[in-house]
């Protein structure tokens, strides 16, 4: 049976650092495992992060690109069946927190994760938290390294 992990939080609050460590873990202990991110994770819709990424468009228009990506990236992964645990790099929960604006927002979101198959909600999230200061600690220090 397919399980789904998702990992939550901000820019700089560590996701990447704990994606890598449980990617190393499930090696070690030979736990049949993939990992992906939202919007993307396989190449055909690693074209819709970029044309999210570089877009102006609407938040209606960033809400449907983001469950379009979803919805493929979830019919993909029942169609191989396999017994796996899926960890994704972000999930519907950053959907709602980013793009849940108003409350006609929230509850176009609200109504298109409705339509996500039970089998494909995860079967837990970590929010990762982190304050303000530490965030911005970790953000200048990327800055620097990437100059």
């Amino acid at each position: 049976m397919t399980k789904i992990i998702s990992l939550e939080g901000f820019e700089y609050s560590g996701k990447s650092t704990q994606i890598n460590l449980l990617k190393k873990y499930f090696i070690k202990n030979n736990i049949k495992s993939e990992f992906t991110r939202e919007p993307g994770g396989i190449k055909d819709l690693e074209k819709i992060r970029k044309v999210i990424v570089n877009s102006n468009f609407t938040n209606k228009s960033l809400i449907l690109f983001f469950f379009a990506s979803r919805f493929e990236l979830i019919s993909k992964i029942e169609k191989i069946k396999q017994n796996k645990l899926y960890v994704f790099d972000r999930y519907f929960d950053s959907t709602y927190a980013y793009q849940g604006i108003n409350q006609n927002d929230k509850k176009i979101i609200k109504s298109l994760i409705s339509l996500i198959d039970k089998k494909s909600i995860p079967e837990v999230t970590f929010y990762l938290d982190i304050d303000q200061i530490s965030l911005m600690e970790r953000k200048k220090s990327r800055v620097f390294q990437n100059k």
